[in-house]
């Protein structure tokens, strides 16, 4: 049983990391069409409430926060380290930018001591 929620965890992960980086991507190609970024956070923002009518400006806001969070713990530490991981998504999106600084800084300094 651990073992799948375990798997589960690392897969929303990996999830919450892909959706960043192509949020991050439709916006950078909106912005290179002419497209303000404001405006184009905008109209992602318009595309996403579409397929999630139920989701809130803040809600919305928070998880691509929780998201963004997530993906500059476990790109700096590379992607295929999430396999490790036996936290939630949401207890590692909770981490503030301070402490997944220090979570990168101490394994960067763990492999380099390798």
């Amino acid at each position: 049983m651990f073992k799948k929620t375990n798997k589960l965890s690392q897969e929303a992960i990996l999830y919450w990391c892909y959706f960043i980086e192509k949020y991050d991507k439709r916006i950078d190609n909106l912005v290179a069409g002419g497209v303000k970024k404001k405006t184009a956070t905008s109209m992602i923002y318009q595309e996403i409430k579409q397929l999630l009518p139920e989701i809130t400006d803040v809600n919305l806001c928070q998880k691509i926060l929780r998201a963004r969070k997530l993906f500059k713990l476990f790109n700096t530490l590379e992607l295929k380290k999430i396999n490790q991981v036996s936290y939630s998504a949401d207890a590692n999106s909770n981490l503030d930018y301070q402490q997944i600084q220090n979570v990168i800084d101490y394994v960067n300094s763990v492999i380099s001591s390798i």
